[in-house]
């Protein structure tokens, strides 16, 4: 399986949200409509000032990988990317996070002269 090749170096978090829609009414009474009792945990990783050649990097794995599945690590618990994906510390299977219905996005934000800022947000699937 594919091996996302760098670790965020500005910043991650979770996103655990519940599989369902919430309807508050005018009167604050409220009612759940329940999916599914997983937790749909997404992580966003955050790369700060990163260069043309590790842009591209990215770029060449989201056009191989937008609908598969691969491995991520976790940079709460890992210091450095696995290539191999040998390593279960830290090692998630995920996925390009995307809204329902809608296909992955990769965002990447030009600061000039070849340098970058990429946000992506993983689904993890474990």
């Amino acid at each position: 399986m594919a091996v996302f090749p760098y670790l965020g170096n500005y910043g991650h978090g979770y996103d655990d949200k519940a599989q369902g829609i919430l309807r508050v009414y005018p009167d604050l009474s409220f009612r759940f409509y329940k999916f599914a009792n997983a937790v749909r945990t997404e992580m966003p990783l955050v790369f700060s000032r990163y260069s043309q050649a590790r842009v591209d990097a990215i770029r060449a794995f989201f056009a191989t990988n937008k609908f598969a599945q691969f491995f991520v690590y976790d940079p709460a618990v890992v210091s450095a990317v696995d290539p191999t994906g040998a390593s279960a510390t830290g090692r998630h299977n995920a996925v390009f996070a995307a809204d329902d219905g809608a296909g992955p996005i990769l965002s990447i934000r030009n600061l000039g002269r070849c340098i970058y800022d990429v946000e992506i947000r993983f689904i993890l699937l474990d």
